[in-house]
């Protein structure tokens, strides 16, 4: 006899006066907390000759802003013992931290610094373009990846999720700056955010580091 369970996990909501929604999990297990922005934008949104521009713009927010150099943002994550990453899909790009429950406004500041306040340096662009193609060329060295790729070609034809979420060399080799920071401003705003935290943390002192950090910046105009 076969038996279903079904967990329900209880959280909080809230939404910022810009349009960005909260969702909130207390957890005593251990002094830890994780943290992430959602942004409802992937490659589903790509222009066809900028493929692989929604990957790369997630590599370049860890390249600085207007606050720290890439150097000093990475070495502010690590002294506070904070682990930070992040990943591209074909609807929503997500950025993640995990860290002492202390360091919370820590790492809720440096994480609204990468997403608002990037610069990205001219140096660190084209450094990124070869990063990205290096990460690009292993990746279509692993069998299961190659397979992946042809399923999506075949399964979705003629549609945007046909594509790799990493784009083509050519792609990435013809980006213009300009058109990734358009991008950005575009798609990178309040109303298109969602943020989910979990761990010990008490909700209203959560809820106010969000509001100092993130509420500070207007909605900006959705375009889904």
């Amino acid at each position: 006899m076969k038996f279903l369970y079904f967990i329900f996990i209880s959280y909080l909501k809230f939404n910022l006066w810009n349009g960005i929604e909260i969702y909130l999990k207390e957890e005593r297990g251990y002094p830890l907390v994780s943290f992430m922005v959602i942004i409802l934008s992937g490659s589903a949104y790509e222009n066809p000759e900028e493929l692989g521009l929604t990957h790369f713009l997630e590599h370049m927010l860890f390249d600085g802003t207007k606050n720290y150099k890439r150097e000093k943002l990475n070495e502010e994550f690590s002294n506070s013992g904070i682990y930070v990453n992040a990943f591209t899909r074909e609807d929503y790009t997500a950025f993640f931290f995990t860290g002492p429950s202390k360091e919370i406004k820590k790492g809720i500041y440096l994480l609204s610094e990468m997403l608002f306040e990037s610069n990205f340096p001219d140096e660190e662009f084209e450094k990124e373009k070869n990063v990205v193609i290096e990460e690009m060329n292993m990746e279509r060295k692993r069998e299961e990846n190659i397979h992946e790729e042809e399923a999506m070609k075949y399964l979705f034809a003629g549609l945007p999720y046909s594509n790799p979420v990493i784009g083509y060399e050519e792609t990435i080799k013809n980006l213009k700056k300009e058109n990734l920071i358009n991008f950005w401003k575009k798609h990178y705003i309040p109303q298109n955010m969602k943020i989910i935290a979990v761990g010990d943390f008490e909700t209203e002192d959560i809820l106010e580091m969000i509001r100092i950090y993130f509420g500070k910046y207007p909605p900006g105009e959705r375009i889904y």
